[in-house]
């Protein structure tokens, strides 16, 4: 794989003093620009990422806590995400199959999840013909946040940041800024 489009950047993180590692991927995929919605490089990134993924399950003897960040560039249902990384809506799927991941991002695919119906997303594609809005910046969760024994998701505090001078900036014809940020929160389960 050529170095300037590498897929993911792990790193383990221990967090505080309660001896927990997060095993997390910090990821930006090339552009549809360069690689459409179906080329094999997107379906070869969501393999690999996956393959990373599966080394971290298979080493771990407790059920690893695993956090995806990224602009991938895809929507939560594409073919890279959805099938090649097991990322589902699903949490129930993901209670039951350790190796599924649960990507919260599908709940942001709509206006109804937004205070104005300007926003409908996280990237706007300015000169978009058929849809403006996509859900490309996303944060991945492994099954272990979903199962909450020693970590949770708490899924209320997972947002897109749509302040209004960014969404101005976003909306303005003459910048080219066109990404709003993605928060999550996680929490220690007592």
């Amino acid at each position: 794989m050529n170095a300037k489009w590498k897929h993911s950047e792990s790193m383990n993180v221990p967090v505080g003093h309660c001896n927990s590692i997060f095993h997390i991927f910090l990821s930006h995929w090339p552009s549809r620009s360069f690689y459409h919605e179906n080329s094999s490089t997107r379906h070869y990134l969501g393999l690999r990422l996956r393959d990373s993924i599966d080394e971290i399950i298979e080493k771990e003897k407790s059920n690893p806590h695993i956090i995806l960040i990224g602009d991938f560039n895809d929507e939560p249902f594409n073919k890279s995400l959805s099938e090649h990384l097991m990322a589902t809506r699903d949490k129930n799927l993901v209670r039951k199959h350790k190796h599924l991941l649960y990507n919260p991002s599908w709940n942001y695919l709509g206006y109804k999840n937004f205070e104005s119906d300007q926003i409908c997303g996280t990237y706007y594609y300015k000169s978009g013909r058929i849809t403006k809005w996509h859900t490309f910046d996303q944060i991945i969760f492994s099954h272990a946040f979903i199962n909450s024994q020693e970590w949770k998701l708490k899924e209320s505090n997972y947002n897109i940041l749509a302040i209004t001078d960014i969404v101005d900036s976003i909306m303005n014809s003459k910048q080219i800024f066109d990404h709003l940020p993605v928060i999550a929160e996680i929490e220690k389960v007592i």
